[in-house]
């Protein structure tokens, strides 16, 4: 696929999400409950820092 094309559904992805529906053969298609279920029950893993095993205990008894 080209970057133009990848571009391109990228918007249309988004335009997607900002409505909450999309139209298929002239069916609408809902998707704004689910795409509010999936922002509500996402989670963000963030890599903190490098951990070498020598300061594990350390780095554990942080938490």
């Amino acid at each position: 696929m080209k970057k133009t094309t990848r571009a391109e559904k990228a918007q249309e992805t988004l335009a997607i999400i900002d409505r909450g529906f999309y139209q298929v053969n002239g069916e609408k298609i809902d998707v704004k409950d689910d795409i509010t279920y999936s922002v509500s029950n996402s989670l963000l893993y963030r890599q903190v820092f490098c951990i070498i095993p020598a300061e594990w205990r350390e780095v554990q008894s942080m938490f």
